[in-house]
């Protein structure tokens, strides 16, 4: 009689076991990770949010009050955050569409805090989707 129990006890252990694993492969099923694709970039939007982003650091706003727009732009560029003052820019060319972003070449004459003036060629990934994105590459 004590056999039969255990042989019960652990059928239903087995059963409970083999339901717990298909509702686990189940919800790991839903949990694969899934390729993502972010939009193209509009180049005439991100050209055109480049423009206002150094027309604003131009006339002396701050990179938080662009995100206080309609619709908001996120900025970041360091020598903006420092302190620099932009003197005159030009955009070189009309950039490259790469993805979610214009790949943008900008010469920029800046200001230092000390009143140093500083001209260099710096490059800027600009997006568009799902937010309007301006920033300076680091790297280039």
């Amino acid at each position: 009689m004590f056999g039969c129990d255990l042989t019960r006890l652990a059928g239903s252990i087995v059963w409970c076991l083999r339901v717990v694993c298909l509702a686990g492969g189940l919800a790991m099923a839903g949990c694969a990770p899934q390729t993502y694709q972010s939009a193209p970039v509009d180049a005439e939007i991100a050209r055109d949010t480049l423009t206002h982003v150094l027309d604003a650091w131009r006339s002396g706003q701050s990179i938080e009050s662009l995100r206080g727009e309609s619709p908001a732009v996120v900025v970041q560029d360091f020598d903006w955050m420092r302190g620099d003052k932009l003197v005159e820019y030009q955009i070189l060319g009309p950039g490259q569409e790469a993805n979610a972003n214009l790949i943008a070449k900008v010469r920029l004459v800046l200001q230092r805090p000390d009143h140093e003036v500083q001209e260099q060629t710096v490059t800027y990934l600009v997006g568009t989707a799902p937010t309007l994105t301006v920033f300076r590459d680091i790297f280039h």
